[in-house]
Formats: structure tokens, sequence, C-alpha cells
């Protein structure tokens, strides 16, 4: 029988003992081992969540305000064997993601290689290049898409692995009494 998955506030030791997928052990090209004092900030922030199975963390996630109340950076770090609790891991973090009142979500997605269209067509311009882009999304574009993102700008030769990456974010629609006289 297979152990329950539970959803839970995250705390620091979590994320120390999360084996990560492969794919995830390297952040924009560097060694994304988590340290005591990352953990600690991570932890602490307004949005931050285990997924366990059983006592054991299987993906952790959250947002990091970067002006609180206001604007933050979504995050995530699967772990090894998630398999069929993928699905059920979506929902938690698309409904998280849902209930997240700040105005501006981004998050920082793999994302297919540009460099080979723009050498035969250097006159495509950023729109051209996420349309392009999400023609053949990666799995990570996908999954950010499935949690209510949209593809905003390509990010051409990123971070120090040199990759190309999507920003995609989710921005509130602005309530009605803030629209104000702007369109009469």
């Amino acid at each position: 029988m297979r152990e329950a998955v539970t959803l839970s506030r995250l705390v620091p030791q979590d994320l120390l003992q999360l084996e990560r997928q492969p794919s995830q052990r390297l952040f924009l090209g560097t060694d994304g081992t988590i340290s005591a004092a990352e953990a600690e900030g991570l932890a602490a922030m307004p949005q931050a969540w285990c997924v366990h199975r059983g006592s054991v963390p299987i993906a952790c996630f959250g947002v990091s305000e970067l002006f609180p109340g206001q604007h933050g950076v979504a995050w995530a770090m699967l772990g090894s064997g998630l398999g069929a609790d993928h699905l059920r891991l979506t929902r938690f973090v698309r409904a998280k993601l849902a209930a997240c009142q700040l105005n501006r979500i981004e998050t920082f997605v793999r994302c297919v290689d540009v460099e080979h269209l723009l050498a035969r067509s250097p006159q495509l311009d950023s729109g051209h290049l996420v349309a392009l882009a999400m023609l053949s999304p990666t799995a990570e574009c996908r999954w950010a898409a499935m949690l209510g993102f949209r593809p905003a700008h390509v990010l051409r030769r990123y971070g120090a692995g040199d990759e190309t990456y999507m920003m995609m974010e989710r921005i509130l629609p602005p309530l009605p009494w803030e629209v104000g006289d702007a369109v009469s």
C-alpha cells in the first residue's frame, strides 16, 4: 500500500532532506545545493510548502517575495521518484499559487534554444521568440503553463550555464476600483 501524500508548511529540514531530480541539481548552470541559511530563508517566506510521501519530502515549492505583498518569484524543487504523485503535486501548487495575492509572480524555466532561429532570421523580435519557443515547449514550460503562468520573455544565454530560459508570469487583474476612469 502506498504511503499518503500530504501538503504541509515548509520547514528548513525539508529542503535539506529532499533528494532532487538530476535535472534540478544545477540552478542556472551552477551547483544548486541548498545551504542551511538558504533553507531558513526560503522556509520563512509566506508562501513555502512541502509535499511529503509518508515522512519523506518529495517536492518543495514556494514564492520568494522580492517586494513583500506585491511581487515574487515562484520556485519548485522536485524529488526523484515523484512519478504518479506529479498530478497531485501540480494540483497542490496550482491551488497555492491561485490563492496567493501577490500582484505579480514570475518564474524562470528552461526553454528550447533559440540561437539557431536567430542565426537564420536575426530580425525576429522578442514576441516572435516567445511564440516560436512555445511551439516546442520544454517540460518546464508546459508545467509552468499548467500552474497558471504565461510566457513573457525568452532570456538568451542566461545564467552561468549560458542556456535559454523563459520568464513566465502570473499577474493578477486589477480590482474594479483600481481601474478608475482610465478608459472614458
